[in-house]
Parts: structure tokens; C-alpha cells; sequence
């Protein structure tokens, strides 16, 4: 219990907020002072108890936080860890520790334990502040309408209203938080992420009242008002997404460049890039498909020109995996996949108002692959060579049709042309369309036999020799 305790302190350090830090770290302290305790560890269960005490209080004392949440602190405080705590403070008394020995050490994890709780609080207050200013900016009309795929769409709800300032403000600095590489900059990342769920989930309920109501002129209209604002919320939050991810990749193509001895590490970095690009595929497919425009207009063309580049990036990768474990034709026919995307995307890009960056990446791309598919196929010549059938065909006694497609120029000075007589090829001893054909025949048989029975039945009697 200790261990799973600890590692939520740790999680929530990373991905919460500093008043559910503060409250793990309590709950934390509280669990490592009961085990202490278990093991009659006096000085130590006090130091935790101490740290869990003061959380504890300075949050029932907070006025931070709701009254029901300061009833439920100031019990635990008073009636769950301070009697503990008292009886581990006589215990380490009766072993003849000094009183003031023991007041340092509980002013010592009162003042560590404050320190966390005043950031925490200092930040809850900070946000309240920043609440009430976007609300007052809201109020006064900001972010009334916002442009979506060509159309101004009127933002009626005030809560979304300040959601998306909320969300305009935390997106200033991004360029440097979402490249991480600090709990900081992930913390601010999540919290940027939570605030376009927010923003989502408040379109979302007013869409689901629209779509409750009976269908008319205004109803529909404001629906598919709803619906252009979900897909813009949508939208700035996967672009974030794959701004995220496509730095990732970036880094992980830097590492791979830089180079190391070690085919393991390579393979391994070519795994990561390639999942990354799975997922950068399904965001690109989420945005092709948002909501709240038209088809063919000039955002699905861009969306589904990023969705070839980034298909045949991913292709791409795909092909490198199969070449590093050996499986030469695979990876020439995902190569050559990976080309026709790059030479499809580079010229729907071109046709959109995109940067250049895109269209030259696709061309830097197509020479990049057309030389990893030399490679292979150098790789290829080479596993005939020595033999390796598992890589590709050796040399043999095939036809030149059998091995058109392969690098096996048959025997030296003595090439198979083609194989005359052709070669017999073995068939199935029953081929199914036999069998098909037997029950066919059998059920006739059965039919007729009924038939001729029902006849002749039908013939006895006295003048059956006259009715046949």
C-alpha cells in the first residue's frame, strides 16, 4: 500500500494540479506513518504524520477550498491523524528522546508541509484571479465569433465563451512547452489539453439539446451552428495533438541521424517513429473528418493532403522496419507505396495555400525513399548471392518467368528460358467442384427414385393396369 501510495504522489506531481499533489502527498505521508508505526519506527512515523497533519489543517483552514471540504480535512486532521501522532511523540518519549528534540523535528515537517500547501493554494487563488478576468472579458463580448471553415460562427454560450479564452491564453509560449522535456512543460501541456476538453464537453451538451428538439428552420440552424464550433474546438485541440507528436518524431529522426553502432538502438527508434506516425495518421484521419463545413471546400482539401503525407511517412517507416529484419520484398513493394503517396501528397499540397516546408519535406522524402529502395535492392542482389533463400530466390533451375521479378539470372552461361515440356503442376484429387457436381448428381437420384415410388404406389388397385 505504501509502494502504490508512493507512486501516485509521484503521477499526481506529473499530471495534476497542485492541490491534488498537495492532498497525495498527504495521503502518502499518512500511509509511510502507518507503516512506521506497524514497525514501531517512532521518529519516522512522526516526521510523516507531521507532514499529513499540516496539509491536512492548512486545507480545513483554507478559504480556498468549499465548507464541505473543510469539514472533511479538519476531521481527518483532529480526529484521524493527530491522535497517532500524539501517541508516536510518547513513544519516542519513553525512549529517551528530548521535548526539544522532538518540537524541531515537527517544526521542521510543519514548515516542509506548508511550503507545499501555500503553492498550492497561492496557485488555486492565482486561478480564481485569471477566472474572474476571462469571465469579465466574456461578459464584455470577446470571443463572440470565431471563423470556421470559411464561415463566422456566433459563440451565444458565455461558459464556452470563456473556455476558449482560457484556452487562447494557455496557448501563449506553446512553441516552447510542447516540445517538453520537463515535468513543467508536460504539466502545462496536460492542463492545455484539459481545457479543450472543457471547451468540448459545453459544445457538446448545448449540441445534444438542439438535437433533442423537434426539427425547424431555427433549430437546424442553430444545430449546425453547434456543430461548426465542436469541429473548431476539435481541431485546435489535434492540432496541438500532432504538433506534440510530430515533434516527438523530430527528435527521435535526430537521434537516428546522429548515428549508433548498435542495430538494436536503430531498430527500436524505428519502432517508436513508426507508432508515433500510426497515431499521427488517426489524428489526421479525426481532422478530415470533423464536422461543420462543406465537403470539397478548401480545409478538406488541406486536411486530406495531410493525411497522403502523413500516410506515406508512415509508409515509409514501415518499409525501413522490414528491410531491418531482412524481408527485402516486402519492403520494395511497401517502398514503392510510400513513393506514389509522396508524389500524390507534394502535389495536393502544392495546390493548397500550405508552407513550403510540406512540399519540400515530400520531395526530400521521395529521394530519401527512392534511396532507401536502392539499398534494399542492393541488399537483395546480395542475399542471392550468398544463398539466402529466406531473403529472396536463389539460384536455380526456374524459368525466366518463375524468377522475372527476382535478381536470379539462372546458371552461369546456361540460362532457363522456359521449361519444355512445360512442367506438370499437381492437382487436387478431388477438387471440390467434383463434389459440388456429386451431391448435384445425387440428389437428382434421390428426386427420381421418390418420384417413380409415388408411381407406383399410386398404380395399385383394381384398375391400376389400366392408370399404368
Amino acid at each position: 500500500a505504501v509502494s502504490y501510495a508512493g507512486k501516485l504522489e509521484e503521477l499526481c506531481e506529473v499530471c495534476c494540479d497542485r492541490n491534488t499533489a498537495a492532498e497525495a502527498k498527504a495521503y502518502a505521508a499518512w500511509m509511510r506513518g502507518n507503516l512506521h508505526l506497524e514497525v514501531e519506527n517512532w521518529s519516522a512515523a512522526c516526521e510523516d504524520y507531521g507532514i499529513a497533519l499540516a496539509i491536512c489543517r492548512a486545507f480545513g483552514s483554507s478559504d480556498a477550498m468549499t465548507l464541505e471540504a473543510k469539514d472533511l480535512f479538519s476531521a481527518r486532521a483532529e480526529h484521524a491523524i493527530d491522535p497517532v501522532l500524539k501517541y508516536c511523540q510518547y513513544e519516542l518519549k519513553e525512549g529517551g528522546a528530548e521535548e526539544a528534540d522532538i518540537l524541531e523535528l515537527m517544526r521542521e515537517q510543519q514548515a516542509y508541509a506548508e511550503e507545499a500547501v501555500t503553492s498550492s493554494l497561492l496557485s488555486a487563488k492565482l486561478e480564481g484571479i485569471v477566472g474572474e478576468r476571462l469571465k469579465e472579458a466574456a461578459h464584455a463580448g470577446d470571443m463572440d465569433i470565431i471563423e470556421w471553415r470559411g464561415k463566422s460562427v456566433p459563440v451565444s454560450n458565455e461558459s464556452l465563451r470563456v473556455a476558449l479564452l482560457k484556452v487562447n491564453e494557455m496557448m501563449i509560449g506553446f512553441d516552447e512547452y510542447v516540445q517538453g522535456g520537463s515535468n513543467q512543460n508536460d504539466n502545462k501541456f496536460t492542463a492545455l489539453l484539459s481545457a479543450h476538453d472543457e471547451a468540448i464537453d459545453i459544445v457538446e451538451s448545448d449540441l445534444q439539446k438542439f438535437k433533442d428538439m423537434a426539427s425547424g428552420t431555427q433549430v437546424n440552424a442553430r444545430k449546425s451552428e453547434q456543430e461548426a464550433l465542436l469541429g473548431h474546438v476539435k481541431f485546435c485541440k489535434l492540432k496541438c495533438l500532432m504538433k506534440r507528436n510530430e515533434h516527438m518524431v523530430q527528435k527521435l529522426r535526430e537521434a537516428d541521424a546522429e548515428g549508433s553502432d548498435k542495430e538494436e538502438s536503430h531498430l527500436k527508434r524505428t519502432e517508436q517513429i513508426t507508432h508515433l506516425y500510426d497515431i499521427l495518421l488517426q489524428y489526421a484521419r479525426d481532422i478530415a473528418d470533423l464536422p461543420g463545413g462543406e465537403e470539397d471546400d478548401e480545409f478538406d482539401a488541406e486536411a486530406r493532403a495531410h493525411l497522403l503525407r502523413v500516410d506515406s511517412l508512415r509508409c515509409y517507416y514501415i518499409g525501413c522496419l522490414y528491410a531491418i529484419n531482412k524481408k527485402f520484398i516486402e519492403a520494395r513493394a511497401v517502398y514503392d507505396h510510400a513513393i506514389s503517396l509522396a508524389v500524390q501528397a507534394a502535389d495536393e499540397l502544392n495546390a493548397c495555400e500550405v508552407d513550403e516546408e510540406f512540399v519540400d519535406s515530400m520531395v526530400a522524402l521521395e529521394r530519401e525513399i527512392t534511396g532507401a529502395k536502392c539499398r534494399v535492392e542492393a541488399d537483395t542482389y546480395l542475399a542471392s548471392l550468398l544463398g539466402d533463400a529466406s531473403k529472396e530466390g536463389t539460384s536455380s533451375r526456374r524459368s525466366l518467368l518463375q524468377r522475372i521479378n527476382d535478381f536470379d539470372g539462372g546458371e552461369p552461361g546456361n540460362p532457363l528460358l522456359a521449361h519444355v515440356p512445360p512442367q506438370l503442376e499437381s492437382l487436387s484429387v478431388k477438387p471440390s467442384f467434383l463434389d459440388v457436381v456429386k451431391d448435384s448428381i445425387e440428389k437428382d437420384i434421390e428426386k427420381t427414385a421418390t418420384e417413380v415410388d409415388a408411381s407406383q404406389a399410386s398404380g395399385k388397385g383394381l384398375l391400376g393396369w389400366l392408370r399404368g
